[in-house]
C-alpha cells in the first residue's frame, strides 16, 4: 500500500485512509517561522521518522506521494524539486504529487504573505524568487502530478497552476490538470 503524507487538511487524510492508503498529516514552519529551509526541513524530519518507524507504523516505504493545499501546495511541490527538495535531504523522490490551489510561483503576486514568509528578508530579489518558483525547476523526473485549483480563487491566483501544468508538459511529465 502506498503511503501518502499530507502537508494539511485532516478530512482529505481520514478520506485516503478510507480509501486504503496509508496517509499522515505533516505539521510544517508557518509564518515568520516559515523561512527556507525550515519547512522542507520539517518535511524531510516527518519522512525519516516514517521511514525509520515504518514496520512499527506498518507503512510501505517503497513509494510514496506527497500533498499540499495553497502554501501547503508550494512546500509539497518544492520537495519535489530535485536541488532544494528531497535530494538535499538524501530522501528518495517522492512518486506522485498532488496539489490543490497552490501557491507554486513567487513571480506573479510578489507581495503575498507566502512570499514574504518563505523568502524571508531577500522576498523581492528576483533572483530569490526564480530560484524557489517551482515551474522554473520542473526536468522530466519530475513526480506524476494531479493540479487543480477553481478559475476564481480569490486566494492564490490560478496563474501558479497555469504556469506549472505548462512546464510540466513542456518537460514531458505525466501529470493531470483540472
Amino acid at each position: 500500500m502506498a503511503t501518502s503524507v499530507l502537508l494539511s487538511k485532516v478530512s482529505i487524510a481520514r478520506e485516503f485512509n478510507r480509501l486504503g492508503y496509508n496517509a499522515f498529516i505533516g505539521l510544517y514552519s508557518i509564518r515568520r517561522n516559515a523561512v527556507y529551509p525550515s519547512p522542507l526541513e520539517d518535511v524531510a524530519k516527518m519522512l525519516q521518522y516514517i521511514i525509520t518507524n515504518h514496520e512499527s507504523l506498518n507503512v510501505s516505504i517503497d513509494r510514496y506521494s506527497i500533498c499540499g493545499f495553497s502554501a501547503g501546495g508550494h512546500l509539497a511541490a518544492s520537495f519535489c524539486v530535485k536541488g532544494i527538495g528531497y535530494d538535499q535531504y538524501s530522501l528518495a523522490r517522492p512518486d506522485m504529487l498532488m496539489l490543490a490551489y497552490p501557491h507554486t510561483s513567487f513571480l506573479f503576486d510578489k507581495n503575498s504573505k507566502t512570499s514574504k514568509n518563505f523568502l524571508g528578508k531577500d522576498f523581492k530579489k528576483q533572483s530569490v524568487r526564480e530560484a524557489f518558483s517551482v515551474e522554473r525547476h520542473i526536468d522530466k523526473d519530475f513526480p506524476k502530478t494531479f493540479l487543480w485549483q477553481c478559475k476564481k480563487d480569490k486566494v492564490v491566483s490560478i496563474k501558479n497552476s497555469i504556469s506549472l501544468a505548462e512546464s510540466l508538459k513542456r518537460n514531458g511529465c505525466r501529470y493531470e490538470y483540472i
